[in-house]
């Protein structure tokens, strides 16, 4: 009892008091309230800060073979982008304009902000087997999503054997029937609501959400009509992705057992997640006749490599389709329906376009595509300015490479390739033609405008090489049909024309604020 007593009277807050006032003079005033502190919970508190001063010292004192970004946080580094995640656009962005090819350190990593289009390029060909997506990536995805997305090699080329075959041009002309269906569906609403300003972003998350239900799962979701909505989950689960990935390398919170993944709600989320994709998983065995489906698909093939993939895997490719799919689909279908409605001769030329297109559900994919050469360099165009991945996440976990003529260590460094300001800077005029800071829809059209030129593989959010995105010429038909349907039907234009949008991050670019669009039937407008 003696010895507890002593205990307590050394940490009340009179003897810590003392020790402040001896340490600090008078700079603490006489009534400071400090709380009743248990010994063990300031051991505890010492113990935790000299870990975090041993896993930071090493990295204060390592890199230094760029240009250095000065430290805004003597122990973290970079704060900013874990303080501000929203924020992480503009804050890259800024160090990319002040110092061009540059480093900086965010808690226990050192990144490299890439600026040449070379080493990019030098880059990008290592991929898959030498340059990877950061671990923390991969470990975030993994727990609720592995799949072909996360996978490195040598998974990811049995992965991607089982997955891509889905997303042949030949099986996506076998999906149109039902973009459409889906699609007509979207347009009924718009002309049941037409006198009202509606949100075009929520409006299309549903429709994706609805189109990826039927083509990669045989399911008919009808978010559009209220039926349900997946995409508050959806967009939180991708906040708190984007979150664990900007903090997990310094501060792997989640990793606490039971109560790390709750405190940022990724577990609610996660076990939502997974007990729907068990149910479209266990709807997908139980269907009949031919695989028509993209998860009919992924399951056949799999067969075909003798269950190469397990059900978690196949769960967390579908999750991935249906997730990631339906987010950066409806971010840039979203800011194509921006453009065309402050643009009133584009919306008029496209109109005229998707009118002369006579699209139906017959055609293939080749000629839906064919068929509408304005609306792809639209596509296109915003994938360059405003596409859902900003920026790129590179490491080489095993090789040195090379970056400006100076040799990167395996793990030394994070690098950074910001595509949105490197493709719109005056050094990308070579890449993209003339005024690369200006917004061209028709940027991309071939001489006569009967074709359209390819987006460089080094500013496309869908990846480039071999670690394309599977699921890019979904998105592209299926943007597509929406939006000329859309046009065929309507004439349309913003609320607030005038009005200043901003991207915000969160794992993908989006609009800080959603799009309100006032539509008008178009044969009726006066």
């Amino acid at each position: 009892q003696e010895a507890l007593k002593r205990r307590r009277r050394l940490c009340s807050p009179a003897t810590l008091r003392n020790m402040l006032k001896r340490m600090g003079g008078n700079m603490f005033p006489k009534d400071l309230a400090l709380p009743d502190v248990s010994p063990w919970l300031l051991l505890s508190a010492v113990v935790l800060g000299l870990l975090l001063t041993w896993m930071v010292l090493p990295v204060m004192f390592s890199g230094g073979k760029f240009r250095q970004v000065p430290d805004s946080n003597v122990l973290f580094g970079q704060i900013e982008p874990v303080l501000r995640p929203q924020d992480v656009i503009s804050i890259f962005e800024g160090f990319c304009q002040k110092y061009g090819l540059c480093e900086f350190r965010m808690g226990t990593k050192r990144f490299v902000l890439l600026d040449d289009w070379k080493d990019v390029n030098r880059i990008l060909k290592l991929r898959p087997r030498v340059v990877t997506r950061p671990r923390i990536q991969k470990e975030v995805m993994d727990q609720v999503a592995p799949g072909l997305f996360s996978a490195e090699v040598p998974e990811w080329g049995m992965e991607r054997r089982i997955v891509s075959p889905a997303f042949s041009h030949t099986n996506l002309s076998g999906y149109v029937r039902d973009i459409r269906m889906v699609t007509e569906r979207m347009v009924r609403i718009i002309e049941d609501r037409h006198s009202a300003a509606l949100n075009i972003n929520e409006m299309l998350e549903a429709w994706i959400e609805d189109v990826i239900a039927m083509v990669g799962f045989g399911q008919d979701f009808n978010n559009l009509e209220g039926q349900s909505s997946h995409s508050p989950l959806i967009r939180k689960l991708i906040a708190t992705f984007a979150f664990r990935c900007m903090v997990g390398s310094s501060i792997p919170y989640y990793r606490i057992p039971i109560v790390g993944p709750m405190l940022d709600g990724g577990a609610y989320c996660g076990d939502r997640i997974a007990e729907l994709m068990d149910d479209v998983l266990q709807r997908a065995r139980r269907r009949q006749g031919p695989a028509t489906t993209i998860l009919d698909k992924f399951i056949e093939k799999n067969r075909e490599e003798n269950g190469a993939l397990s059900d978690q895997r196949l769960k967390g490719n579908a999750f991935t389709l249906f997730a990631a799919g339906s987010d950066t689909s409806a971010i840039t279908a979203a800011w194509m329906f921006y453009h065309l409605a402050r643009d009133a001769q584009l919306q008029q030329d496209t109109r005229n376009e998707a009118l002369a297109a006579d699209l139906s559900d017959d055609l293939s994919f080749a000629e839906i595509i064919q068929r509408l050469p304005i609306l792809r360099s639209l596509f296109q165009e915003v994938l360059r300015v405003s596409g859902p991945t900003p920026f790129l996440l590179l490491e080489n976990p095993k090789t040195p490479v090379e970056v400006a003529g100076k040799v990167c260590l395996p793990n030394e460094y994070t690098f950074i390739w910001m595509q949105h300001y490197f493709g719109t800077r005056e050094a990308a005029q070579a890449e993209v033609g003339d005024k690369p800071g200006a917004f061209d829809a028709r940027r991309w059209l071939l001489d006569g405008g009967t074709g359209v030129k390819p987006l460089p593989e080094m500013m496309n959010p869908f990846g480039g090489g071999v670690r394309v995105c599977p699921g890019r010429d979904l998105a592209l038909v299926a943007i597509l049909i929406c939006v000329a349907e859309s046009l065929k039907r309507f004439a349309f234009e913003l609320v607030d024309p005038k009005e200043e949008v901003k991207q915000i991050f969160a794992f993908t670019s989006q609009p800080a604020k959603p799009f309100k669009v006032s539509f008008q039937p178009y044969n009726q407008r006066i």
